[in-house]
């Protein structure tokens, strides 16, 4: 039996995810069972982390079924833009990953990086709204009435972080 490409391992490392038992990945694949359960255990593969992606995505596309067809439209038009601002804040967060790690002994200090994060963070929130994570980790400033809104200084640095992107 030829030895597994690369190609098949991330397959069987999917299938795994997805909740797909050994056996059927081994015959899909044409992997020995044990020879994928060897390598799940030593790179720590985790099981079933892709089951509530595959249910959502199955439910999201039977409501999207539902729609008419320029509802559709209007939607696939919204989640593109969506899609585009999460591209470009995720490019900046790596810019300024870049930049921070080419600077760290010229200039620019850490604290400076810290606060481009901060900046292109709220921006990000701005735009797209918060995540799960960040509306838990602001509770607290919530219930105290201490909302974080973006200062002219900060939509300032935000507006020069992605000139420089561009």
């Amino acid at each position: 039996m030829a030895k597994p490409t690369l190609e098949q391992w991330a397959k069987a490392k999917a299938m795994f995810e997805a909740d797909k038992s050994l056996r059927d990945i081994g015959t899909e694949l044409n992997i020995p069972f044990t020879t994928i359960s060897n390598r799940s255990k030593k790179e720590g593969w985790k099981r079933g982390t892709l089951v509530q992606v595959i249910s959502d995505t199955v439910r999201v596309r039977e409501q999207f079924g539902t729609l008419e067809t320029v509802q559709q439209q209007i939607v696939q038009k919204e989640v593109d833009e969506r899609l585009k601002h999460i591209e470009f804040f995720n490019r900046a967060a790596l810019k300024n990953v870049s930049v921070s790690v080419k600077k760290i002994s010229e200039e620019t200090t850490q604290m400076e990086h810290k606060l481009i994060a901060e900046t292109i963070l709220k921006g990000k929130e701005a735009v797209l709204g918060k995540t799960p994570d960040t509306v838990i980790n602001n509770t607290n400033a919530q219930q105290n009435n201490n909302a974080t809104l973006i200062s002219q200084e900060d939509r300032e640095k935000l507006h020069k972080a992605m000139d420089a992107l561009y």
